[in-house]
């Protein structure tokens, strides 16, 4: 069997993606798009060629570089996506991937009502919308299309939702692993590459390669005492009246940052300390993050949940009345101290610093500076470049995130709209409404070609289990798009025409009246329950006169640990403006203003030259492994290679090194030159001698198994094959050894699986008291434990007695020993 992987990429370097082929079925891995659109034609034609040849798309994080170019994929070549192509990806990925595709799209004009505009909002949402969504350690068996395929997720500890994937073949086990974190941060747990022993697990165990790069690695220094710098930084900017200004990926790192702030806030409360400084967000996608957020919780660390529920019983990611969404001409707006999470998309970026650039109070505070550092945009690489030239004789090791002074000039793309008027603006609609129908008229014709095949869908798999979770949610609305949810609720069962004719002539087991079972909405915690039904009705209307937005209201903050007599009246009198109220009544996912009719502009870009004036300072949070825990964790996998994700130049000399020092091959990759692996696998048809095969003793195991420690001769067997199409095999036969009983080891193995509740029933039968405390351990009559430390692991425990010595033999009953 052989196996060939190659990473993939355009000329300009703009379009990456990673391809792993196997032998009936290639595999594509992350499509990214740098958001620059330069050579499109060029780029078209890159993607043509890889698309007709893939089966399968794998999304492993919610980031651009991950999914950046998915969606225009997806609208492009729509036909291919329908019929075969299967995409694959948690639920979080999918969800954050639509926020993140929507910033950098619409930074680039490809979304929005500009006259460049190639995609609707629509859309994105149909494109992820394809996406089969799967969980973590849940196995994809895709054997019954590709032969031998399989493939599982594994948390990565990356961003949320992101993913390891294990792909497994009959003959091969190759784990994709470009971004992962060995350790816990804010919100997310550690890569499930390692159980709580601090061993590997054993799934991941002797793959056929490792496929991942030491081009971005993280700080070696603990989370907690980076996390807890970043916090002392705000601080100090907040206490001077100054202004923070956070760049982040709106899809990755953004709320852990979110939930640090978060934290810090109630930190400062607790102590009665004054924090009412707003916390803004420029962002394309409006508030979406933050409610994908607040309904995947579950994808979440249960640490950072459980405490929050603790503290208030609210979301990590509630802020309150304090927390607001702008645009970057609205930031001059806030006057005084303020934080603001900018989204790592050039234009936001280079008009927030437009905004905020020239003020001595305000301090940029780079979170991810491996990833700066390489980044497209121009403003960000020259600061990141700035810090490291002033801070070049800091120690890394003392966490010194004491601001910099950055005054330059820079270079920024500045953009510049124009309304369309006139004969433009009729060109410009006409051709929208034209593109719409037509794709509207392809994705019907798709369907019915679909239908008329046979086909299902472009997975071809896990239907059975996509329609039924399709039937328990048809009636469920999307939690963003949904105007209320108050309507669904009081939406009326659709009456269905049904005959009720009964044929008198009919069997008896025919005539029965038609019924129509009421759906039963379930979920992973079970039946779901509308508990409106149980209260009262003039509760209920009274309580529906209240606005949702008052759990927002400062008037209820979560953070006021104590209230003074002056407050309290103040509250009593209810007190609200009008502005208050607008504010209750803003969506935070609306965003209708990006639909490509809204007042169209035509889209000019100018490079112009900025004079900044501000503080830099840079304290890596980057959610990466660091260099000396990936030598020692990949190794203890066992792998046969480690291959090296282009490009090669920007790998980790040390890191290779140390890798190489633990006797690993590893293989630097390059772009668009497929390299190959061929595994050896030698088939040999073996029989056993009949004087051998006499004296066996054949012992049995669970499930059936039988085994036998077997020591013989390999000798050609001459007989030929019955068969005239095998004469071209070997044929072996196991010939008995005269003294072989010396050959026997002289201590003995156990082999086999011992099942506790086996071990129950035994002892059951026996007129014993046995049961289960706790997970994996059997009490039995309160004296003599049986406890499962792994697979390989069991441990009878008890004081020496007759039942100590039967529960062991009942133990070893269940193994063979050879």
């Amino acid at each position: 069997m052989t196996y060939t992987f190659t990473c993939h990429s355009d000329r300009s370097g703009n379009h990456r993606c990673a391809v792993l082929k196997f032998e009936n079925v290639t595999i594509m891995m992350d499509p990214a798009w740098n958001g620059s659109t330069a050579d499109r034609d060029e780029a078209t034609e890159f993607w043509a060629q890889l698309i007709a040849q893939t089966d399968i798309v794998l999304l492993s994080q919610p980031t651009a570089e991950s999914l950046g170019a998915y969606a225009s994929l997806y609208i492009g070549f729509l036909a291919h996506f329908h019929s075969r192509i299967a995409v694959y990806a948690t639920l979080p990925v999918a969800n954050l991937g639509r926020v993140t595709t929507l910033d950098l799209y619409a930074s680039q004009g490809l979304v929005g009502p500009v006259e460049s505009n190639m995609l609707d909002v629509a859309d994105i949402e149909e494109a992820f919308d394809h996406i089969i969504s799967v969980k973590h350690s849940q196995i994809l068996d895709l054997k019954a299309k590709f032969e031998g395929l399989t493939v599982v997720p594994y948390n990565s500890g990356y961003a949320p939702g992101g993913s390891i994937f294990s792909i497994t073949t009959f003959s091969d086990k190759v784990i994709y692993a470009p971004r992962w974190n060995h350790t816990k941060d804010t919100i997310l747990n550690s890569a499930a590459v390692l159980d709580v022993s601090g061993k590997p697990i054993s799934s991941l165990m002797r793959p056929s390669a490792i496929v991942t790069t030491t081009s971005h690695l993280g700080s070696p220094l603990p989370y907690r005492r980076r996390a807890s710098q970043f916090k002392e930084l705000l601080r100090g900017i907040i206490s001077k009246n100054g202004t923070a200004v956070i760049p982040c990926q709106i899809g990755g790192k953004f709320l852990d940052l979110l939930v640090l702030v978060n934290d810090m806030i109630f930190e400062q409360r607790r102590y009665r300390n004054q924090f009412d400084v707003p916390i803004l967000l420029v962002s394309y996608s409006r508030g979406r993050s933050l409610t994908y957020a607040k309904s995947m919780l579950e994808w979440l660390s249960a640490s950072v949940v459980k405490t929050w529920e603790g503290r208030n019983n609210r979301s990590p990611f509630d802020l309150g009345s304090r927390f607001a969404i702008v645009t970057p001409d609205e930031l001059k707006n806030y006057s005084g101290s303020k934080m603001c999470f900018v989204s790592e998309v050039d234009r936001l970026i280079n008009d927030s610093m437009l905004a905020l650039g020239q003020s001595d109070k305000t301090t940029v505070i780079l979170t991810e500076p491996d990833a700066t550092s390489q980044a497209s945009n121009k403003v960000l690489s020259s600061m990141f470049a700035s810090w490291a030239k002033a801070t070049k004789g800091r120690d890394n090791k003392s966490l010194d995130v004491r601001p910099v002074l950055f005054a330059q000039s820079v270079k920024m793309d500045l953009v510049k709209n124009q309304q369309l008027e006139g004969q433009d603006l009729e060109n410009f609609t006409t051709k929208i409404q034209k593109r719409s129908v037509e794709r509207t008229e392809l994705a019907e014709r798709l369907k019915k070609e679909s239908r008329a095949d046979g086909a299902s869908d472009a997975a071809g798999l896990l239907n059975a289990k996509a329609e039924e979770e399709d039937d328990d949610d048809d009636d469920l609305p999307d939690f963003i798009t949904a105007a209320s949810r108050k309507a669904n609720a009081v939406a009326k069962p659709i009456d269905v025409p049904v005959d009720v004719y009964i044929n008198p002539e009919a069997p008896a087991r025919h005539k029965m009246f038609a019924f129509q079972p009421v759906k039963i909405k379930r979920d992973d915690y079970g039946d779901v329950v509308d508990f409106s039904q149980f209260v009262p009705k003039d509760q209920l209307e009274e309580n529906d006169k209240r606005s949702a937005a008052d759990a927002f209201d400062e008037d209820e903050d979560p953070y006021e640990i104590e209230l003074t007599s002056k407050t309290t009246k103040k509250r009593r009198g209810g007190g609200s403006g009008k502005g208050s109220n607008k504010k209750k009544e803003e969506n935070i996912d609306d965003v209708s203003y990006l639909n490509t009719l809204n007042k169209p502009c035509r889209r000019s870009v100018n490079e112009t030259s900025f004079n900044m004036r501000c503080s830099l300072s840079v304290v890596d949070l980057t959610s990466l492994v660091d260099q000396r825990s990936m030598s020692v964790i990949w190794p203890a996998l066992k792998p046969r290679n480690i291959l090296l994700m282009a490009p090669k130049e920007l790998q980790s000399a040390t890191a290779i090194k140390a890798l190489k020092s633990k006797l690993l091959e590893v293989t630097n990759l390059e772009f668009n030159k497929s390299t190959t692996f061929e595994t050896l696998i030698r088939s040999m048809d073996i029989s056993v001698d009949p004087e051998l095969d006499q004296r066996l003793r054949w012992q049995s195991i669970s499930d059936g198994y039988t085994i036998a420690h077997v020591v013989g001769r390999l000798m050609r067997d001459t007989t030929p094959f019955a068969d005239a199409k095998q004469q071209h095999r070997d044929k072996w036969v196991l010939k008995p050894i005269s003294n072989g009983s010396k050959l026997y080891p002289k201590v003995s193995l156990a082999i086999g699986d011992v099942k506790l509740a086996e071990v129950k029933r035994r002892m059951t039968q026996k007129n014993h008291i046995a049961e289960f405390k706790g997970e994996g351990s059997l009490v039995i009559d309160g004296k003599v434990v049986v406890r499962k430390i792994s697979d390989g692991e069991t441990v009878v425990d008890g004081a020496p007695s007759e039942l100590f010595y039967e529960v062991k033999a009942a133990v070893a009953d269940m193994l063979a020993k050879v």
